[in-house]
């Protein structure tokens, strides 16, 4: 398994992961699981925000 944290990764997806890190905080996660011949899914977690108050 194969985290966006995982050193292969291509430079598009450290720049996801970043710019999620900025915006969103520790709160928002990008996972990445992939098999040979079985495909690829990406999971992306973002934290919740109601009107104006900060992201939960």
């Amino acid at each position: 398994m194969q985290t966006a944290g995982s050193l292969n990764k291509g430079i598009g997806l450290r720049y996801v992961e970043m710019s999620l890190l900025s915006f969103y905080g520790s709160d928002a996660k990008l996972n990445i699981k992939s098999e040979p011949e079985e495909g690829t899914v990406v999971t992306l977690l973002l934290p919740v925000r109601k009107g104006n108050e900060p992201y939960v």
